[in-house]
């Protein structure tokens, strides 16, 4: 007993250290995102155009590190051209899109003399579509009427719920909730992210019944906005744990070491990844 409490006590200084690491960070950036969000516009575009070329790169790098060469080049174009089309979106211009995408990597692909060209071929196709597909949501809801204020409820939901189940787990996580893909996340920490997911939306509905009274997020009643939260909560997590299902395939604890504390840019959106496209169609089809 005597000899694990100086290793129990500095696993937990440890744990201090990284919670407040994680902290800092969060205080600078939110922020300039939130100040980003509220510009919108072009400033919004270019700002997500460099979130997906930062966490394309990554994605290609992890894929790298497994043994396959995916086009980098190719990948982060289409990611590029998939976060444009959502600026202004248009099933016109998101067909030939996808077409021209696709053959150009499939000529890419022929020319490649390695084994694993198939499997390079559909990582570079997959990685853009899940990167960039995705990524056009954020910019394609912030151009929505009321916008701002859906965005918004979208990044506090997912912020509230991956920082309640950060500390949750943190504090009294015992049980593993799904150890091959995130060894560290628990069953406690993972219920109470979904439950302060629920929380984070009722009280930005509530905000906005003070503050933007007239917008589409202030019209939901309590029942729309629980429903929403409980489903923001699952999503989140399998954004969060689709990226842990491509680091442990690489052998890598984060994707980068881009942010202090959370680690590569896709580190930082993958739980938003899932989430903002549930509140685009949300706000589109169900508000």
């Amino acid at each position: 007993m005597i000899g694990k409490r100086p290793l129990a006590l500095s696993a937990l200084l440890e744990r201090g250290a990284m919670l407040r690491i994680r902290i800092l960070s969060i205080i600078i950036l939110a922020p300039i995102i939130v100040g980003l969000i509220v510009f919108g516009s072009y400033a919004w575009l270019a700002t997500v155009l460099v979130v997906g070329v930062l966490a394309g790169r990554e994605f290609i790098l992890l894929m790298e590190r497994a043994g396959y060469r995916p086009s980098l080049m190719l990948g982060m174009l289409w990611i590029e051209l998939f976060v444009l089309e959502g600026f202004r979106p248009a099933p016109e211009t998101l067909r030939p899109l996808l077409a021209g995408g696709l053959l150009l990597t499939l000529v890419w692909a022929m020319f490649q003399a390695r084994e694993t060209a198939v499997v390079d071929w559909a990582l570079t196709v997959s990685g853009a579509a899940y990167i960039g597909g995705l990524l056009s949501h954020f910019v394609a809801l912030r151009e929505l009427p009321d916008g701002l204020w859906w965005l918004l409820l979208g990044m506090v939901a997912v912020w509230v719920g991956d920082g309640g189940a950060f500390v949750i787990g943190l504090t009294t996580g015992r049980r593993k909730l799904w150890p091959r893909l995130s060894p560290k996340k628990t069953w406690e920490g993972t219920i109470g992210g979904f439950a302060c997911s629920v929380l984070g939306v009722l009280g930005f509905v509530a905000a906005c019944g003070r503050w933007a009274p007239h917008s589409a997020v202030a019209q939901m009643d309590w029942a729309q906005a629980a429903l929403l939260g409980a489903l923001l909560g699952p999503l989140a997590l399998g954004g969060d744990l689709a990226v842990s299902m491509f680091k442990r395939r690489a052998q890598a604890k984060d994707s980068g070491n881009l942010i202090p504390g959370h680690g590569g840019m896709l580190d930082r959106t993958d739980s938003l990844l899932f989430a903002i496209p549930l509140v685009y169609y949300w706000a589109l089809f169900v508000a």
